[in-house]
C-alpha cells in the first residue's frame, strides 16, 4: 500500500493513536510526521475527569506532555490545521504561547484554541498574544481561519491579527473576553465570516467598509454599527430583545437590502413586538425566529417580520423545543 494511502488512514485516527503507529515497523516510524492536521482533542478525557480536580490536574500534565512529544518530533514543513482542546487557563500561558509559535512557524492555515475553563469560577482566561516580529508577520500570511474559546483578546492583538493576515477569511470566538468597543473595518480586511458567541466585556461592535458575507452574534445586548458591507448576506442576532429596548431593527437597517438569510433569537415574547420598528428586508429568502415563549404566549404578531420579507421562501419558528417550518412561501 502506498505511503500516501497510509497517511490518509492515519489522518482519520486521533493524533495520539497515529503517533503510536510509529512503533509498528521501520516503514511506519515516520509516516505520522506527514500529517498536516494536528488535532489535540482532549474532550473525551475531560468529560470523564472534570469532577475530580486531582485527576484532572494529572490528565492536564499528560496532555501537555503529549503535545510536546508530538511537536518536538514533527518534521513536515506545513500544518494545515492546529487545534488545542483542553481545560487550560492563564497559568499555562508559557506552554500555549510556544504551541502557537510552533503552529505559525509551520505556516498554519486553521488555528483553533479551545481552552474553555470548566473547573474554575470565575474562569481565568488565557491572554491571547501575538508579539509581532518580522518573522511572525511572514508566518501569519498563511492564516485563513481562527477559532478561539476561553481566551482574553485585547484591541492591539486583534488589530495585529487582522492587519497581518491578508488571507484570514473566518474569525470565531466563543465564551471569551473582548475589549469594550470592537471596531473592524477597512478595505485591507479580507474577513468573510465573523462569529461571536457568549463573549463578554464589550458593549458595542462596529463593522464597516469590507466584504463581510456572514455575521453571527449570540450574547448579551450590545450596540451594533453596521455600514458599507455590500456583500453581507447572512445576519444572525441571538439572545437579545430584538426590536424592543435596544432597537436592533434600526441598528441593522443599513444592511437590510442585501440580506438573504436572517435569524433572530428573541429573548422573551412576553415583552411584545413594536410593529412600527420592523423594517423591510426585500431580498431575505430564509427567516428563522427562535422564541423564548411559553404555552400561553401569542406569537401571531411576529409574523409581521415575515411580512416584511416579500421574497421569503423559508420561514422557521423554534419555540422551547417546538419547531415549525414552512417552505416556499409565496405570500403572507
Amino acid at each position: 500500500m502506498p505511503d500516501d494511502v497510509l497517511v490518509m488512514i492515519l489522518a482519520r485516527m486521533p493524533i495520539k493513536d497515529a503517533v503510536v503507529t510509529g512503533s509498528l515497523s521501520t516503514r511506519w516510524k515516520h509516516l505520522w510526521r506527514n500529517l498536516t492536521r494536528l488535532d489535540f482533542d482532549g474532550t473525551e478525557i475531560l468529560e470523564k475527569v472534570a469532577k475530580d480536580e486531582i485527576v484532572c490536574d494529572l490528565e492536564r500534565e499528560k496532555y501537555i506532555n503529549q503535545v510536546y512529544d508530538v511537536i518536538s518530533c514533527y518534521s513536515h514543513p506545513r500544518v494545515q490545521v492546529f487545534r488545542i482542546c483542553f481545560d487550560l487557563d492563564s497559568s499555562y500561558s508559557e506552554y500555549i504561547d510556544e504551541w502557537i509559535q510552533f503552529a505559525l512557524d509551520k505556516k498554519v492555515e486553521k488555528l483553533e484554541l479551545d481552552l474553555m475553563d470548566k473547573t474554575r469560577d470565575p474562569p481565568e482566561y488565557y491572554d491571547f498574544q501575538l508579539p509581532l516580529s518580522n518573522s511572525m508577520v511572514m508566518e501569519m500570511l498563511f492564516l485563513k481561519d481562527i477559532f478561539l474559546t476561553g481566551v482574553n483578546l485585547d484591541e492591539p492583538t486583534l488589530n495585529n491579527i487582522l492587519k497581518n493576515s491578508p488571507h484570514l477569511v473566518k474569525f470565531c470566538m466563543y465564551t471569551s473576553d473582548l475589549f469594550t468597543h470592537v471596531r473592524v473595518g477597512g478595505k485591507d480586511i479580507k474577513l468573510k465570516y465573523i462569529k461571536l458567541v457568549d463573549c463578554s466585556g464589550f458593549e458595542s461592535i462596529s463593522l464597516y467598509g469590507f466584504d463581510l458575507v456572514s455575521f453571527i452574534y449570540c450574547g448579551p445586548e450590545i450596540q451594533f454599527h453596521l455600514s458599507d458591507l455590500p456583500k453581507l448576506r447572512e445576519l444572525d442576532i441571538g439572545e437579545v430583545s430584538v426590536g424592543f429596548e435596544n432597537n436592533v431593527f434600526g441598528q441593522i437597517s443599513s444592511c437590510a437590502f442585501k440580506l438573504r438569510v436572517l435569524v433572530l433569537d428573541i429573548w422573551s415574547a412576553k415583552k411584545g413586538l413594536n410593529v412600527n420598528a420592523i423594517i423591510k428586508f426585500p431580498n431575505v429568502k430564509k427567516l428563522m425566529l427562535v422564541m423564548g415563549a411559553e404555552e400561553d404566549d401569542c406569537l401571531l404578531e411576529y409574523t409581521s417580520i415575515a411580512q416584511a420579507c416579500p421574497r421569503l421562501e423559508t420561514f422557521s419558528i423554534s419555540v422551547l423545543g417546538l419547531y415549525l417550518k414552512i417552505f416556499k412561501l409565496k405570500a403572507l
